[in-house]
């Protein structure tokens, strides 16, 4: 037999009795859940971090005259344009971003060939100094971080992607291989035990679908739990960034074939300079965020189909996902989150938990009327204090949801607490304070404090 026959395997174990799935699960839920938190948490910290890095374009002229100036005071001959032309159209960094890269590097032989053109050699090194010193490129500085930005936060997608793959790994006991995967005979060591072996093809079957693009790391998670492709939110929205990053990476930030066959419609040419600012960084990070949660949700929904506690602890999870988008103000991540959990799967009160959510979310983003006759068409009639508060104040009846607030407080179902934090009221609690005073209403439930 030759030792180079490729064989497929399966990469699955059954050692795991079927009365370990509930803890295992469990333990999925759990680490996915982990995963989501870390994620978001990355995110606001680059986020963070990128507003504080001015990205405005900084003006050249006031560069060059500073290098005219100084100069004047270092050399004894006017100051010879044709080399100061030549550094502004090889050096100005607004300029030179703009262009191609052999253009650029064309730019700078002419301004090499120009400076060399001077007679004196202490001329020369004189003007190289000065010019040099002056540069400072701090737009390219800036452009530096901004691209080191993009490249943090699609790595840590892949790193989030990759390590719920490996969680759906372990839950499983390894991972069912699909379709033509195989492994060579030659490539099995001596001593390798069937455990080692399935821990490095499921390692090799991750690794393929990590090199591969984000339409190949759905298709893993449809190979191993079914879930249906077409719902995964931002699939298409994430692809260019992506390819952006690579460019940052591998090409000093200019298109490449590559990127134009990754990203067809893209109204770009090879060399041009893909810049990234706060706006492009802030829009990227939000499709990867929709992305990386709608897959989790849809194995989470998927996984808990016949595990009662399992659903409650995945509800969990998108509650918690959902308040963090909400207070910190990611609102057009929560507007992509809008139908995609299953409605026949969730009771009512959940149900208008995430309606509401996603109502603030448009109203916080100044897109309020793409749901308002939703929200006016809600019967809250029979429904909980809460539920009349949110319309009311959703749809900016202030008056309403100040006397609504003030029954909530008396009968218990408000705390004061609940009217400062909850982000619904911040236009209503400001009209409540001005008539009512908090302090008079108990904390631990809520109702008036006898007088």
């Amino acid at each position: 037999m030759s030792d180079s026959t490729n064989y497929p395997l399966v990469a699955k174990t059954d050692a795991q009795s079927s009365n370990d799935k509930p803890r295992r699960t469990e333990e999925f839920i759990e680490e996915i859940s982990a995963e989501i938190i870390g994620f978001l948490f990355q995110q606001k910290t680059f986020l963070r971090s990128a507003s504080d890095t001015s990205d405005e374009p900084v003006e050249f002229a006031p560069v060059l005259h500073q290098i005219r100036t100084e100069l004047d005071e270092r050399i004894n001959c006017d100051v010879d344009e044709t080399v100061i032309e030549a550094f502004d159209d090889a050096f100005n960094w607004n300029r030179s971003l703009d262009s191609g890269g052999e253009d650029q590097e064309a730019r700078v032989r002419r301004y090499a060939d120009a400076l060399n053109r001077l007679q004196n050699e202490e001329t020369k090194l004189i003007y190289r100094f000065v010019m040099m010193q002056n540069l400072g490129h701090p737009w390219v500085m800036r452009q530096s971080a901004m691209s080191g930005y993009l490249i943090n936060l699609v790595a840590d997608v892949e790193v989030t992607v990759r390590h719920m793959m490996e969680s759906a790994a372990k839950l499983q006991g390894g991972l069912q291989l699909t379709g033509n995967d195989t492994i060579a005979i030659k490539d099995i060591g001596d001593e390798e035990t069937g455990a080692e072996i399935r821990r490095r093809v499921t390692q090799e079957i991750i690794d393929s679908a990590i090199y591969g693009s984000p339409k190949d790391w759905v298709r893993f998670f449809q190979n191993q739990f079914g879930i249906n492709a077409e719902n995964v939110r931002g699939l298409e929205e994430v692809l260019e960034p992506i390819q952006r990053r690579h460019c940052h990476v591998h090409n000093r930030g200019r298109v490449s074939s590559r990127y134009l066959s990754r990203v067809p419609d893209a109204s770009v040419e090879i060399g041009q300079y893909l810049r990234v600012n706060h706006e492009y960084l802030e829009r990227a990070a939000d499709h990867f965020a929709i992305f990386v949660y709608s897959l989790a949700w849809l194995v989470l929904e998927k996984l808990t189909r016949n595990d009662s506690e399992g659903w409650e602890k995945a509800k969990g999870v998108l509650t918690f996902y959902i308040f963090d988008l909400l207070n910190s103000g990611r609102y057009s991540v929560l507007m992509l989150l809008d139908g995609l959990v299953p409605r026949d799967r969730v009771e009512a009160s959940f149900r208008l938990v995430l309606d509401t959510s996603i109502w603030l979310a448009y109203k916080f983003s100044g897109n309020f009327d793409k749901v308002r006759s939703r929200v006016t068409a809600w019967d809250v009639s029979d429904l909980g204090i809460r539920f009349q508060l949110s319309k009311a104040a959703l749809l900016d009846q202030i008056d309403e949801a100040v006397q609504l607030v003030k029954v909530g407080l008396e009968i218990g179902d408000l705390t004061p607490s609940d009217v400062v934090s909850w982000p619904l009221l911040k236009d209503v609690y400001p009209v409540f304070a001005s008539t009512y005073d908090l302090s008079d209403f108990s904390e631990d439930d809520g109702s008036a404090r006898s007088q």
